[in-house]
């Protein structure tokens, strides 16, 4: 018997007709052909943004798990082919721009169906979304989805814009066991001595030395803000249409065009991932997923240590052509 009283965080409702598909995808299905302003304001229907903006992060996260499932496999024959490594190691690391890139993508295109379901004014938005809300009056909805997803996105929003707006990028950083493998990364930065290395505001140092991030760790709470995104946003949907149009909007039951193979595959391939971290990740907030019934339970717990020896820091890095000395996380910690 599953305690839902147990530090559950969230609970998606598994609708009959949609499977792992978020809940809210029901309710911008019953919104009608030319019904409130998404055509007025050149939009697609409400749901159709959510389904283009969706199926790029399910996507996504498949590949990347693929990706780190090819790799664990088959680690020690790519440990000793450099080459090997190399093709796989940067496959990992555009697979997660990309990921990141789309996660806080499809937050705002959540902009986007709030005010496909706004009324008509002018000027109509070009960017700067969320503003316009605000501008227009409806800066209770912007509010809502900002308040209540900050705490979930703040640290992908600083990877985020840091490999948007700076040079940083992403370096591979694994940690090989004796029968397993830990892949993970960090972003680089740039200090003042000239060296460049893991940026210590995403990684804060771990016992002296610099710290990395388990693609383990991350992916996990990555899924979790995925579900989140789409929980906030149904019901600040659901909110929205009853203070400014007095409606109370239902859940469209017929709705099955979209079913939830992908999502379902998603869901297999995160509870394949092993719940193994990296020293720093030990002990912090981390998000367990459980298939219950009719429902979909995240619960928030701390990452636990596992009873195994390391064997070494597989860390590799390209260079820049110019830099000289680098800052390695991890190396010499006992």
């Amino acid at each position: 018997m599953y305690c839902f009283n147990c530090m559950v965080d969230l609970i998606i409702d598994k609708r009959d007709n949609l499977g792992f598909i978020p809940e809210i995808i029901g309710y911008l299905a019953s919104i009608k052909e030319f019904e409130y302003s998404y055509k007025y304001y050149n939009l697609r229907h409400p749901g159709a943004i959510f389904n283009v903006a969706t199926n790029y992060v399910v996507r996504d996260f498949i590949g990347l798990l693929d990706e780190l499932e090819e790799y664990r496999t088959h680690y020690k024959k790519y440990d000793y082919h450099r080459d090997h490594y190399d093709i796989y190691g940067y496959g990992l690391e555009a697979k997660f721009r990309i990921l990141i890139y789309d996660l806080i993508k499809f937050y705002d295109s959540c902009a986007e169906i709030i005010i496909g379901c706004c009324k008509q004014h002018s000027p109509r938005p070009t960017i700067f979304l969320w503003k316009w809300l605000e501008t227009n009056g409806y800066k209770k909805s912007s509010k809502y989805m900002f308040k209540n997803t900050k705490n979930e996105l703040s640290s992908f929003r600083n990877i985020n814009n840091k490999l948007k707006h700076s040079s940083s990028k992403i370096i591979s950083n694994n940690l090989i066991y004796r029968d397993t493998i830990v892949m993970g990364f960090f972003v680089e930065a740039a200090f003042d001595d000239g060296s460049v290395g893991p940026d210590e505001i995403i990684h804060p140092k771990y016992k002296g030395k610099h710290s990395a991030i388990s693609y383990n760790f991350i992916l996990r709470n990555m899924y979790y803000t995925f579900y989140k995104i789409s929980e906030v946003l149904k019901e600040a949907i659901i909110q929205h249409l009853k203070d400014v149009y007095q409606v109370s909007i239902h859940f469209n039951r017929a709705y099955n065009k979209s079913n939830d193979k992908l999502w379902r595959e998603l869901y297999i391939k995160m509870k394949n991932l092993p719940a193994v971290y990296f020293p720093n990740e030990i002990g912090n907030e981390v998000y367990k997923f459980e298939e219950l019934r009719d429902k979909l339970v995240f619960t928030k717990i701390h990452a636990k240590s596992i009873n195994v020896d390391w064997i070494k820091w597989d860390f590799r890095q390209s260079g820049d052509g110019f830099t000289r000395t680098y800052r390695i996380p991890f190396m010499g910690l006992e």
